[in-house]
This record gives C-alpha cells, sequence and structure tokens, in this order.
C-alpha cells in the first residue's frame, strides 16, 4: 500500500493540542479535523473544519469540497492557538468546539458548533447551530478543553471559567442535544470547582459508567499539581474530596 498525500493547504494550521484538546474524530470512514484557516483573506483566522473521506480524498460531499470555515464577525473571533475539540454522532452530524473572544469586551467564550454530515449549521442547536458557554457575570471568561457525549446525546464539557479578578476555577457544563443548559447538573448546569490560592482548570473526561464519569485537571501554574475528581450525571461528587497530587516531569 503507498501513503497518499493530501494537498493540505499552507494557510491551515491544527488545533493546539493543549491539555487533552482533540483536533480529529474519525467516523463511518471519514476523518474530521479542525484549526484555523490562515488565509490573507481574513484579518483574524476563522475556524476551519476539514473532511477526508475512506479513500484518503478530500471528501466533495461535506461543505465546499471537504472544508468548512466559520467565518467572523465584527464580535466573534476565535482565540487563536486555543483548544479545539471535534466530535462525531452517531446521527454523522459532528459538533466542533473551540475559545472565541465575544462582544465588545472580547471575553473569551468557550462555544460549540454543530454540524450535519454535509457541514451544514444544525438551526436546532443553541442559536443557529451555535451555543455560547457564558456563566451569569457576562464580564466572566470561560474557555474549553475537552467534550464528551454522552448516549443519551447531553454534552459534558470539561475547561476553566475565570471571574473578572478572581483566580481561575475548574468549570464543567452539561447541555441537552438541542444546545441548552442540563438544570439538572451542578446549580444551573454548571459545577465550578477551584483550589485555595491557585488557578484550577479541568482537562480531560472519561465516562466510567452509564451515569459517572472521571474528570482530571490540574492547579497551580503549568499545572504542578493534578487533580482527579469522580462525579454523576447530576454534578455531584462521588468521591470524598478531590485528589491530588504532584505532577511528574515531563516525558523527554
Amino acid at each position: 500500500m503507498t501513503a497518499r498525500r493530501l494537498p493540505t493547504p499552507s494557510n491551515y494550521t491544527a488545533g493546539n493540542r493543549d491539555g487533552a484538546c482533540e483536533h480529529t474524530a474519525i467516523a463511518d470512514g471519514r476523518v474530521f479535523m479542525v484549526g484555523w484557516s490562515r488565509s490573507p483573506d481574513y484579518q483574524a483566522p476563522p475556524l476551519e473544519i476539514q473532511c477526508i473521506d475512506r479513500h484518503g480524498a478530500w471528501d466533495k460531499n461535506f461543505g465546499d469540497n471537504g472544508r468548512v470555515i466559520v467565518r467572523n464577525t465584527s464580535d466573534r473571533a476565535p482565540s487563536m492557538g486555543g483548544a479545539t475539540v471535534i466530535k462525531t454522532l452517531a446521527s454523522g452530524s459532528i459538533i466542533a468546539g473551540a475559545n472565541y473572544t465575544t462582544g465588545t469586551g472580547a471575553v473569551e467564550t468557550a462555544t460549540l458548533l454543530k454540524f450535519d454530515a454535509l457541514g451544514f449549521p444544525v438551526r436546532t442547536f443553541g442559536n443557529d447551530g451555535r451555543v455560547e458557554i457564558k456563566l451569569p457575570d457576562a464580564a466572566a471568561s470561560t474557555s474549553l478543553n475537552h467534550c464528551h457525549i454522552l448516549d443519551n446525546g447531553r454534552i459534558l464539557v470539561a475547561g476553566l471559567a475565570q471571574p473578572l479578578g478572581e483566580l481561575k476555577q475548574g468549570l464543567l457544563v452539561m447541555l441537552n442535544p438541542d444546545g441548552t443548559l442540563n438544570s439538572k447538573f451542578g446549580i444551573g448546569g454548571f459545577l465550578l470547582i477551584g483550589r485555595p490560592n491557585a488557578d484550577t482548570g479541568f482537562y480531560a473526561i472519561a465516562q466510567q459508567d452509564s451515569n459517572k464519569f472521571q474528570v482530571a485537571g490540574g492547579a497551580g501554574q503549568s499545572r504542578q499539581r493534578e487533580l482527579l475528581i469522580d462525579i454523576d450525571d447530576r454534578g455531584s461528587l462521588t468521591t470524598p474530596a478531590i485528589r491530588s497530587s504532584v505532577s511528574p516531569p515531563p516525558c523527554t
């Protein structure tokens, strides 16, 4: 078998693999990738999703010859270099996640976008296919690192939030399949967990049972301390306390 090299455009940058972010997903023989377009046509690089078919060619049935570019607006642009996530659903649709700056204050906001199998926005998801995860305090920033699709279609998002003037806190959000907040999870769909005198964030989710999850994170500068919590699908801690340990040295 001979490896086939696709003509990936030089103006495309893959999503930054920070923590547990995922910028590649495979479903039904198709490979989806998410990153940023560096085309000179755009002042700020927009999010770009690419699709390769089972034969290793651009999937011409997806978007514009295998590509979907999410055009920026005057008050919404992705945070270049931040985490990206892409997930496939049983229906053939996909969910892409990235951190955007939104509003006149350019507040960082965790954002999910849903597309059908052909690359068209799923209008019934959030606001015309877009969900922005915001705390009640509009000045608070949010960012995502990972998301997990449950069997019932709900979406669990892990990341961090930072209320204005405060330390960063680990953020977990449960969304319904249509992108609305699941009010039975945590407080109004949100669960915030922080450590004293240290920034905290969550970076990975692993499902342990039909309604139980393990969430990994870190605290302190450069995540010197690792965190591990167990929760159920209502956001309740199922372990007596947050487990933490000193991070091992990086692999060389």
